[in-house]
Formats: C-alpha cells, sequence, structure tokens
C-alpha cells in the first residue's frame, strides 16, 4: 500500500551519518513501475562512482562493471518502490554477496517481490503496518498544531479526519500539513476535508493556477476566498481553440461555424443560429445558457427544438434567461438529468412529472414565479439543492410534508413554513443552508427542535409572517456548531442566548428586529464575526461600539433606523473595519463620533433625506470642514441624498 512511510523509514536509515561512515559506497536507485535498465545501471554507475567504460557498452557489460567494482567493497544500495520480481532478477546479479556486511533495502507494495527478493539471500521482510489511531493522533497533531494548543472545538473532527486517512503517514501529514495553515477558529474547512479528502487536492490544483497568474481573482468573499475569476483574453483564445480541436466543448456564439456531429457538451451564448437545432443530441451530456439578462435572440422556441432532438443521456441543463413562461415538458423526459436551473425563465408552475427526474441532485427556481411544488417533489431522493424564489426577500414556496423524505438535500432556500413542514425539516440532517419565511409565532417551538437536529447548518434564514410577528428561537438548547451565516427578519424578544456560543459566525444580519442597545452586546465577542447588517432592527436613541470589541469585523451597514440620533465609535473598536454603510437612518444628527478611529476604512457610503446633516456634508465636500477631516483618510466616501 502506497502512504504508509517505506520510503520515508528507509531514506533516515540510507542518509544517518553513522549508516553513511560504516559503508564505503553508497547508492540510492528509484526503480519505479516502468523503468529502463540501462538507465538504471547507468544511474547506479553514477551514484557508485564506478570508473565509467569508454565505449559504447550493453546490458551484460554494465551489469558486469558494477559487479567487479562492488567486489571487496562494503555497500550499501536502496532498490525504492520495486513492483515486479522480473526487474528484481534483472538487478540482482551486479549484488553478489562478497561477505563483507553489504546491505541491499528493497522497497516495494507487493509481498510476493518482497519474499522473492529474500529468498536466495536469507534476507528479512519488514511489513510496515498502518499507524494506530494514537500514534495517527500524535503526528496529525505534531504537524497541524505544532507547539500550539489544541483547541477543543477542533478535536472531534480532527479525530474524525484522521480515521479517514487509515493510518497512513503520508495522509495525516499531507493534510496535517493543508490545515496548519487554515483559520482553527474557523470550521467549515476543515469539515470540508472531512466529507472529501480529494478537495484538498483539488484546492491544491487551483491554489496552483492562481500563483501561475493562469486564473485571476476578481472578487473574493468577506472571508477573503475567491468568488469569481477571470482568464486571459489570449488564454481563452486558446482554450477555445484546444475545445473546438478535441471537441471538448462547442460553443454557440460563434456565428458561421458548425457545429460538429458528435457534441457532449454544448454552450450557448445569445442565440442559436438558424437550422443548428436540427442536429441530433444523442451524445449531448451538458447544455448551458450564458449571457447576463435576457436575449431576446434565444427563443423558447430554439429551446424546445434543441430538447427535442433526443438529448435523453443529457446530465446538465441550465436554461438561465431563456423566456420559457411555462415548464418544458420534454425536460421531464430528461430521466438522467443531475443539475437543472430554470432561474429567471418566468415559469409559474412545476408539473407532477417532475417525479421522473430521479437523478435530479440540483434544482434551481430562483426568480421564477413558482409558489408550490408537487408533493411528486418528494420522489426526488437524491435531490441535494433545492432553491426557489427570491429568498432574501422574504418570498416562499408552499409545498407538503413530502419534503421531509429528502434525506440527502443540503440546501433548501424559500419554503414557506407550516406547522407540517417545520417539523419534518428536522429530518433533513444534511442540510447546510436553510431559508425558510412566513414564520408564525405558534411554530418556533417546532422549528427549535428541528434546528436541534441540524447540526451541520452553515446558513440559517428565518422570516416572520408579519414584520410585527415574534420570532421565538430563546429555548434552543444545543449550539449549531457550523453556522456561519444568521438572517432573522421579524420582532425578537431578545436575541438568543445561543448565539455567543456560535464561534464560526461570519455574517449576521437582522432587520424588523426592534433591539435595544443591551441586546447587541452579546454580538460583540463573537470571534470570527466579518459581517454585519441591522436594518430596522434597532430601537434606542443612541449606538456605541466599545473599543476592543468587534475585533474581524470587516463590513458594517446600519439601515432605516428611525429613532437613532447618535452613534459613537470608541478608540480601539472595530479595528479591522474596511467598509461602513449609513442608510435612511434619517434622525442621526452628525458623522458617527470616532469615526477618525477607524484607520483601515476603505469605503463609506452615507444616505438620507436632503434636509439631514448629509446634505451639509455634500455640500462642504471641497471645504476643510471638521468632518470631512474626519473622514479624509477614507479612499472612497459616497453620499447620496433625496
Amino acid at each position: 500500500m502506497g502512504g504508509l512511510g517505506k520510503t520515508t523509514l528507509v531514506k533516515k536509515v540510507f542518509e544517518d551519518g553513522q549508516v553513511k561512515r560504516h559503508f564505503q559506497s553508497h547508492a540510492w536507485i528509484t526503480v519505479s513501475q516502468s523503468f529502463d535498465i540501462v538507465v538504471l545501471l547507468k544511474r547506479m554507475i553514477k551514484e557508485l562512482a564506478v570508473p565509467p567504460i569508454k565505449e559504447p557498452v550493453g546490458v551484460d557489460q554494465l551489469k558486469e562493471s558494477i559487479k567487479q567494482f562492488l567486489q571487496g567493497k562494503r555497500y550499501v544500495i536502496v532498490l525504492d518502490d520495486v513492483w515486479t520480481i522480473n526487474a528484481w532478477d534483472d538487478i540482482k546479479y551486479v549484488l553478489s554477496n562478497n561477505n563483507c556486511g553489504s546491505r541491499v533495502l528493497l522497497t516495494t507494495r507487493l509481498l510476493d517481490v518482497a519474499r522473492a527478493s529474500t529468498f536466495e539471500s536469507h534476507g528479512h521482510v519488514h511489513e510496515i503496518k498502518p499507524l494506530s489511531d494514537e500514534d495517527s493522533w500524535t503526528l496529525f497533531c505534531k504537524k497541524t498544531f505544532e507547539d500550539q494548543s489544541r483547541p477543543r472545538h477542533l478535536e472531534e473532527i480532527s479525530r474524525n479526519i484522521i480515521r479517514k486517512c487509515e493510518g497512513l503517514p503520508l495522509a495525516i501529514v499531507a493534510i496535517g500539513g493543508m490545515l496548519a495553515l487554515k483559520d482553527k477558529s474557523i470550521i467549515d474547512e476543515w469539515e470540508m476535508v472531512l466529507r472529501n479528502l480529494t478537495v484538498a487536492h483539488k484546492g491544491g490544483y487551483f491554489n496552483e493556477l492562481l500563483n501561475r497568474s493562469l486564473i485571476q481573482v476578481v472578487r473574493t468573499t468577506i472571508e477573503g476566498r475567491p468568488k469569481a475569476c477571470q482568464i486571459h483574453d489570449l488564454l481563452r483564445e486558446i482554450i477555445l481553440s484546444k475545445s473546438r480541436e478535441q471537441n471538448i466543448i462547442t460553443l454557440a456564439s460563434e456565428l458561421d461555424v458548425i457545429w460538429p456531429e458528435k457534441i457532449r457538451r454544448l454552450v450557448i451564448h445569445g442565440h442559436v443560429q438558424a437550422g443548428q437545432e436540427s442536429k441530433c443530441f444523442h451524445r449531448l451530456r451538458t447544455m448551458l445558457v450564458l449571457g447576463g439578462g435576457f436575449a431576446p435572440s434565444l427563443s423558447s422556441v430554439s429551446i424546445l427544438a434543441l430538447l427535442r432532438r433526443g438529448p435523453k443521456l443529457l446530465k446538465v441543463l441550465d436554461l438561465t434567461n431563456v423566456r420559457l413562461g411555462t415548464f418544458p415538458d420534454e425536460v421531464c423526459e430528461l430521466v438522467h438529468l443531475r443539475f437543472l436551473s430554470m432561474r429567471n425563465t418566468w415559469v409559474d408552475v412545476i408539473p407532477k412529472s417532475i417525479g421522473k427526474l430521479w437523478n435530479l441532485e440540483t434544482l434551481d427556481l430562483t426568480d421564477t414565479s413558482v409558489v408550490e411544488l408537487p408533493v411528486e417533489i418528494g420522489k426526488l431522493r437524491k435531490l441535494r439543492h433545492l432553491v426557489d424564489r427570491i429568498e432574501y426577500l422574504g418570498v416562499g414556496f408552499k409545498t407538503l410534508a413530502e419534503i421531509g423524505n429528502l434525506s440527502s438535500l443540503q440546501k433548501l432556500l424559500g419554503i414557506e413554513a407550516n406547522h407540517s413542514i417545520v417539523e419534518k425539516v428536522g429530518n433533513l440532517t444534511q442540510l447546510r443552508s436553510l431559508g425558510i419565511t412566513n414564520l408564525r409565532r405558534g411554530d418556533g417551538r417546532a422549528l427549535r427542535l428541528s434546528l436541534e437536529k441540524l447540526i451541520n447548518l452553515r446558513s440559517l434564514f428565518v422570516q416572520s409572517g408579519q414584520s410585527d410577528e415574534i420570532i421565538d428561537l430563546t429555548s434552543l438548547t444545543l449550539s449549531l456548531p457550523f453556522l456561519q451565516k444568521l438572517q432573522l427578519g421579524g420582532r425578537l424578544e431578545k436575541l438568543p442566548h445561543w448565539i455567543p456560543s456560535l464561534h464560526s459566525l461570519l455574517k449576521v444580519r437582522l432587520w424588523d428586529s426592534g433591539l435595544m442597545d443591551s441586546q447587541l452586546q452579546c454580538l460583540q465577542d463573537l470571534p470570527n464575526l466579518l459581517e454585519l447588517g441591522l436594518t430596522d432592527a434597532y430601537y434606542g436613541e443612541t449606538l456605541c461600539f466599545i473599543a476592543g470589541k468587534f475585533r474581524r469585523l470587516k463590513r458594517l451597514l446600519l439601515s432605516s433606523m428611525e429613532k437613532l440620533t447618535r452613534a459613537t465609535v470608541e478608540h480601539g473598536a472595530m479595528p479591522n473595519l474596511v467598509e461602513r454603510s449609513i442608510e435612511s437612518c434619517d434622525n442621526l444628527k452628525e458623522l458617527p463620533s470616532g469615526i477618525e478611529h477607524l484607520t483601515n476604512l476603505q469605503s463609506l457610503y452615507v444616505s438620507g433625506r436632503t434636509s439631514s446633516w448629509i446634505h451639509t456634508l455634500e455640500k462642504n465636500q471641497h471645504k476643510e470642514s471638521d468632518d470631512w477631516r474626519k473622514i479624509a483618510h477614507i479612499p472612497e466616501v459616497e453620499l447620496v441624498t433625496w
């Protein structure tokens, strides 16, 4: 088995100073699965410093020269990564026993090769076993945490990762080394590695492309992760050229280009040339429609014509921005579909035949007019992502309790609450993102009981049915250890007491909350909070950001706080803030006091009524006023009045 540490162990012995002094000649030869005996022998001659043979020679002469050189010498030779008995037979002739105390060490993954190599010399086979759980843990901690103390919240997930490594030192060292570079206060990336260790290798490949400038990051998340990337125009042309040559992708935006007969991946960029939709698409696996906004020339007729041409093996179908109006019957015949996007297609009804798509993993209905899902949605047992309408505006869709059967769901956004649905959500223990709208106070207890089961949640969105209806989540007994994003819309009698325990929380957004100053204080010590948005969430007249609090906060939004008259920033508060926005806080009397302390602030956006202090500040922006001196260090300042 690879990764057990065979080569590492032998190398440690081979390079030991005492070993080097004991033997007169030394050679390390990597054999590998496909070796050339001539190349290998010449490398051995070089390593051992055998006097070179001037005239051209064959294999037998090379072997004889090495054998003669080693006569009477005490040597150590390592043959690393031997795959076949034939490879050993080709080499062993030069390694005759000269009774000088010489040693040959051979590493192999195959036990029969090991035994064959020791048969004549009565050698010893040392079979390396996987590390024990205890030794695996020790190695992982040494590589990952070094001399630092181990964070308690990472211990359970660390041990689970180690179990996945199955005692292989190479895997433990590789994964541990990667995790050593991660922020140990954020658990999400550790969970990602646990779910699929191959993600680590993919991430390394992606980072390599970035380091070589083959991919350029154009937008990042608040945590600094790449969110949108681009490639250079020249590199794009090279990729497109190679795609055409090797029939990897067919790009439909290119005019006067004849499509190949065997299309597997079709990208439609704005239009379909006349006559092309009449082709046969039996081999088609992926069809994407690209472009920002609607493409008038891309009609639903063209798309339906393509779908009727027999792409029965289609797995990925993205119809974003195609003006369909009605859900095409042809789509429900594509039983191999795994990904289906109907974003912005004007679809308003999902047919019962959706139940035929039993392989479907992602169904995206964002910005459609769908208000209800059929009971047949419960047949999609492989469904992992279900996104509907405009979740962030609180517009949900109605569905039935059968959605509780979708045990593979990881993302469920835009679901309209009723008592039965809220209860069944607790069965979806794989959920990572949950968005619930129209929650009534009477359903609060059922939601709390469901949330206690959803320990894998990363994102939670809850909005009440009415802006003055209370969201009651205060008696939740279990924490949500992986939660990174929390959005609560509706009246809160008080903030849930479990929020301060959410050490992974990165973003909080509250609106229509009706909170007072003391109730917001539980947010200020969240160790990883990067973004805070408060919209009509605070009913106090003064708001103070205390020194030493919100230490990692980067983005702050204050909006529609009608009673707020004064805001203060103490020296040392929010030391890492880079973006601040104040919108429609029309009773605010002046620029927040102490804003000059925010030395890392890069952007300030302020909007409000013309009669406010903002208008005065806007008029005096070219003058040396006290307020302008306070914000002179901010590179980007935008003032908007109406």
